[in-house]
């Protein structure tokens, strides 16, 4: 089960707060978060701040989090803990409107 955080949040507390909430409730080991829709600021601030806050309470955690585009992606695996993988999500050639995971490399 993957969760989407959309731009409706406007605070990345409030963000980093639900996510929060998602981790207490879902009890996984792995969570695939997808953050594409935010910029790049909040998505390195999220992605940084979650995965060191469960790297250091529960190290059996593992988080997915799929960035929009590689200049996320190369910021975030350059701050990357044990705990943190990264997915970059490309708009599809044939069709711009729809967007297709391709898994770059684990970091």
């Amino acid at each position: 089960m993957s969760l989407k955080i959309t731009n409706f949040y406007v605070d990345t507390n409030e963000v980093i707060d639900f996510i929060e909430k998602y981790i207490a409730n879902q009890k996984l080991t792995t969570y695939e978060i997808d953050i594409s829709s935010l910029n790049l600021f909040d998505a390195i601030k999220i992605s940084v701040l979650i995965s060191t806050k469960y790297y250091d309470i529960e190290k059996n955690n593992k988080f997915k989090w799929i960035v929009a585009d590689k200049l996320a992606y190369n910021t975030i695996s350059k701050l990357k803990l044990s705990n943190m993988f990264l997915c970059l999500k490309e708009k599809n050639v044939i069709n711009p409107q729809s967007f297709t995971f391709k898994k770059i490399a684990c970091v």
